[in-house]
């Protein structure tokens, strides 16, 4: 299945063919993490990019992004602390 957000700059691709995240659209944020939630939630939801796409920026020749450890690095872990 073709995504539509899949052409974004805010689109992250999920471990699955059916998922992926929208980096505009935080859920959690804290003790050194941070949630996105899954684009077709941020689309179906007015309050965010909506059915109109309106926070949609195109990619331009670039990779889509791919969410693991290695993408966002902790400065540090509070989770210790």
């Amino acid at each position: 299945m073709n995504h539509p957000c899949q052409k974004c700059i805010y689109y992250a691709r999920g471990l699955y063919s059916d998922t992926g995240f929208c980096t505009r659209s935080i859920i959690y944020r804290g003790r050194g993490k941070i949630i996105y939630d899954f684009a077709s939630n941020a689309r179906g939801d007015e309050s965010r990019c909506g059915p109109s796409a309106r926070l949609f920026v195109p990619v331009k020749n670039k990779e889509t992004l791919v969410l693991d450890d290695s993408t966002f690095p902790r400065v540090h872990n509070d989770e210790d602390h």
